[in-house]
C-alpha cells in the first residue's frame, strides 16, 4: 500500500499505524500458545523438524538459463502419476531461487488442502521431490544448497 501513499502524506501515515498494529512473529507464536493451552489445557509442544525436512530445507531449485530455455524443457518433466496436474503447475510456479524444496511442497499441499482431497488430491513430499528432481534432470533448474538448519 505503500507504493501508492505518499511518505509524508495522510494515507501514508495511516499506512505506517496499521502496519503497526499487524501482529509481529513473536506476538503471534505466544497467541498461537496461549490459544493452544486454552484449548487443550496443556502446553504447545514444539514441532521439530525430521531429518529429512532439513534436508530438503537446504535444497533450493534456480531456474537454469533463459524463461524460452525453462518451457523448451518442460516435454523433460517426468510428474508422479499421483501429482495432479495443476499442482505440478503450482510445483513449477514455486521456483524462485528463494523457495526450497520443502517450502514448495508446503506451499502446495496447502493448497490442494484448502481446495479439498476430492478437488486436487493429496499431495505428497516424495511426488514434489521427484518432480523437482525431473525439473533438474531435464535441465530445467539447478539446486543451490544452503547450510542445513539445525534442529
Amino acid at each position: 500500500m505503500r507504493a501508492f501513499a505518499s511518505k509524508g502524506g495522510s494515507a501514508g501515515k495511516i499506512v505506517t499505524a496499521t502496519v503497526g498494529q499487524l501482529p509481529t512473529e513473536a506476538s503471534a507464536a505466544e497467541r498461537l500458545a496461549a490459544t493452544y493451552a486454552a484449548l487443550f489445557g496443556e502446553k504447545l509442544p514444539s514441532v521439530a523438524p525430521t531429518a529429512r525436512e532439513r534436508e530438503l530445507a537446504a535444497k533450493v531449485p534456480v531456474m537454469a538459463g533463459t524463461i524460452k530455455d525453462f518451457m523448451g524443457q518442460r516435454s523433460k518433466l517426468r510428474r508422479p502419476d499421483t501429482l495432479h496436474g495443476l499442482m505440478a503447475y503450482e510445483v513449477l510456479n514455486y521456483i524462485n531461487g528463494t523457495n526450497s524444496y520443502l517450502d514448495i511442497y508446503q506451499a502446495v499441499a496447502t493448497e490442494a488442502q484448502v481446495a479439498g482431497d476430492w478437488y486436487y488430491g493429496t499431495v505428497a513430499l516424495d511426488d514434489v521431490v521427484a518432480y523437482l528432481d525431473s525439473a533438474v534432470a531435464a535441465g530445467m533448474t539447478t539446486v543451490k544448497a544452503l547450510a542445513p538448519a539445525r534442529e
